[in-house]
């Protein structure tokens, strides 16, 4: 613990201090919390609109990676780690402060720190197949607006290799208080990267190993020998069928509308006579 008051008497932001407290930062996190608010500040007049709610919370962020310190995920989600705008505000601060982009543990760290040593050199392989593989799913548009390198992004990767290639299960708590990350993002995104780098791949080994079977091989080259032998016809006659099974689905539909036409125009009929009756 460190001396609030002499903060306060060095003018630190009200805002910071009080998110500085509630998450048990130390005197140099509030300093430097309070360095990127001034700079902050300075490059945008003192407001970033709808953001501006969010900016002390970032700043101390920011503070706590560029100290390469641990703060209390679970405390910064009640202050405003889990809203939906977090990330996108972190980006765009993190530009306009000039800072190097999501400045995280490297992989190396990662896995000295959590014992995944013996597979440190799968990380950033992966990572990269990810993003390479992630992007060219995206829409044109998306792609230009899309960012694969954000801590979750990384924590997400770490966390599934480990998993599939180390065979050690990462303590997810643990892995999202050293990473910044909201947990139940970072799930999300975990599911994604199992997706995208192992199920697809997963799939394709599957169609290359049916490929690669003789007896599958075999059968194929029987049905080209089969269709080089068939004059055409038997395409025409599965065509003309097709034809024909929406012709008779077409002709029982107008069949079931007439019918309930008639249906229709009989219980109105039977009506008519019966009120003509009472008329008489």
């Amino acid at each position: 613990a460190f001396c609030y008051h002499r903060i306060i008497i060095m003018s630190v932001n009200r805002e910071l201090l009080c998110l500085c407290k509630k998450l048990n930062a130390n005197r140099a996190i509030a300093e430097k919390a309070d360095y990127f608010l001034r700079k902050l500040d300075r490059k945008t007049n003192g407001s970033m609109g709808s953001m501006d709610t969010l900016k002390y919370l970032i700043c101390v962020d920011l503070a706590f990676r560029d100290l390469q310190q641990q703060w209390d995920v679970a405390i910064a989600n009640t202050l405003g780690l889990k809203s939906q705008q977090y990330n996108m505000a972190f980006t765009k601060i993190q530009n306009k402060l000039n800072i190097t982009k999501n400045q995280t543990l490297s992989f190396r760290d990662l896995a000295q720190q959590f014992k995944c040593n013996h597979i440190r050199e799968m990380f950033d392989k992966i990572y990269k197949k990810y993003q390479s593989k992630k992007i060219q799913q995206l829409p044109l548009l998306q792609r230009k607006n899309t960012d694969l390198t954000t801590p979750y992004h990384k924590a997400a990767v770490f966390w599934v290799v480990a998993a599939k290639h180390g065979k050690i299960k990462v303590n997810v708590a643990k892995l999202c208080n050293v990473m910044h990350c909201e947990q139940k993002r970072f799930e999300a995104l975990c599911t994604d990267v199992r997706k995208v780098c192992f199920e697809s791949a997963a799939g394709s080994d599957a169609v290359n190993s049916g490929v690669n079977n003789p007896r599958k091989r075999n059968r194929t080259q029987m049905e080209s020998e089969i269709n080089e032998q068939d004059d055409g016809s038997q395409f025409c006659d599965e065509y003309e069928t097709r034809a024909q099974r929406k012709h008779k689905a077409w002709k029982q539909r107008m069949l079931q509308q007439t019918d309930q036409r008639r249906a229709t125009e009989q219980r109105s009929n039977a009506k008519k006579r019966k009120i003509a009756k009472l008329e008489q």
